[in-house]
């Protein structure tokens, strides 16, 4: 499938920030979710099956992606990046991006955190991403299945 990359003035170049497992430890779930709440981010888990494809959208609120496992393509201010497990990257207010899963295995996931920094936030943000899965069900004929865990914060999708 082929994207339009918009270029964008507010950034040059894609700042992806890589696991230091030396520094933060063992890369794994609970370690990612401390590091970001120590840099004042909220952390929950959303787990995306092969094929997941974000098209362009925007966020009301400022983010920032992490990687805990498998490989998402991401594409932002003209410049596209696979992330590995480990990458972290910012994702500013207003900022056209797109993503998608890599992975061509049926059970192949990926698992994202958003981290953001406040209640309101994670509200504004959870809207915009049921926005966007309506639009990703409609354009490639998904039925989503959602599966919420408060206590954990995680966030299962399932197409």
């Amino acid at each position: 499938m082929e994207r339009k990359v918009h270029h964008s003035t507010d950034m040059s170049q894609l700042n992806v920030e890589h696991w230091d497992s030396r520094r933060d430890g063992p890369l794994n779930e609970r370690n990612m979710g401390n590091k970001l709440k120590s840099q004042g981010y909220s952390f929950t888990k959303y787990v995306f099956a092969s094929g997941t494809d974000f098209p362009d959208h925007t966020h009301a609120m400022s983010k920032k992606d992490s990687i805990v496992s498998g490989q998402f393509r991401f594409a932002m201010c003209g410049q596209e990046v696979i992330l590995q497990p480990g990458d972290m990257i910012v994702v500013p207010a207003g900022t056209v991006h797109n993503a998608s899963v890599v992975g061509d295995e049926s059970r192949s996931f990926g698992t994202l955190s958003n981290a953001l920094k406040s209640a309101k936030d994670l509200k504004e943000f959870l809207n915009d991403l049921l926005n966007q899965l309506k639009m990703c069900a409609v354009h490639q004929g998904f039925e989503w299945r959602i599966t919420l865990d408060c206590h954990n914060s995680d966030i299962m999708f399932e197409g």
